[in-house]
């Protein structure tokens, strides 16, 4: 998925809320003060404050002044340029920003200036998916050169946690009669970007592992079930008998029946 950006003015008290299943946010408050509710927690967020919520965040905002106003970069992955773990610059001045929580920062004037420009941009209708990638590379630039390196990772490490997480969230959301679009579609991702992540983190293609998966789903099935093959197809959600005897020759090397009778026998590599 594209990063996507969003804007939203506040009337005194009024509320907006995010849950980031499965991804992460950058928020900054371009005017006025706003309270977030992050659990049992809450952040007291003035003009010119930047935000970051890892993934699963479940966050209200709430605002303390008429015509605040917040903007909200919602990213699936962060650039793969950035390393949390291991940062080293030279030549960077020691900026010692207040950092008055430890995912918030009174955003240096540099970025200052990137948001409201950015702010700018979106009010004029300009938000196409080439600029908001182009931004997004940008602010991380920018966060990279205005912050020192112990400040620049305190302030994102909670955003890493989305690389990390990139296998649980596959896991929780697969059914292995999906193919690769429909996982994709699942964990939130583009098609593109969901082939580059699963290749880096589980070493294999996502479509082979589907199959290895349905081949396994198939398999334990027929060893542990005596039912007919006009249940069994229902059950393993094939759309016909012959698709489902045609898949087992095909994959496995045996038709239904023959898996039945060869518990033993059946091809390890399909166990994973």
């Amino acid at each position: 998925m594209d990063p996507q950006f969003v804007l939203k003015t506040f009337c005194l008290d009024e509320k907006y809320s995010i849950d980031s299943k499965f991804n992460c946010y950058l928020v900054y408050i371009v005017q006025g003060n706003i309270v977030a509710h992050i659990g049992n927690n809450l952040r007291r967020l003035s003009e010119g404050f930047l935000l970051a919520l890892p993934v699963e965040s479940k966050v209200t905002f709430e605002a303390l002044s008429s015509d605040s106003e917040i903007f909200l970069i919602c990213l699936d992955e962060i650039p793969k340029s950035i390393c949390i773990d291991d940062i080293v610059y030279s030549n960077v001045e020691d900026t010692h920003l207040h950092l008055p929580y430890r995912n918030v920062i009174d955003t240096p004037d540099l970025l200052k200036t990137f948001f409201l420009h950015t702010v700018n941009l979106l009010r004029k209708g300009i938000n196409s998916s080439e600029l908001k990638q182009m931004r997004v590379n940008e602010l991380f630039l920018l966060l990279k050169v205005s912050l020192t390196p112990d400040e620049f990772s305190r302030f994102l490490k909670p955003l890493a946690s989305i690389r990390g997480n990139f296998k649980a969230r596959v896991l929780r959301v697969v059914d292995n009669s999906m193919n690769v679009n429909q996982l994709a579609a699942a964990v939130g991702m583009t098609r593109s970007n969901f082939l580059r992540s699963f290749k880096e983190e589980f070493k294999e293609t996502p479509s082979g592992w589907l199959l290895r998966r349905r081949c396994k789903d198939v398999v334990t099935y027929f060893q542990t079930h005596d039912v007919p093959l006009k249940i069994a197809y229902q059950e393993l959600r094939f759309s016909t008998i012959s698709n489902l005897s045609a898949f087992c020759k095909r994959f496995i090397g045996k038709t239904p029946r023959e898996i039945r009778l060869n518990k033993s026998q059946v091809d390890e590599e399909f166990i994973l």
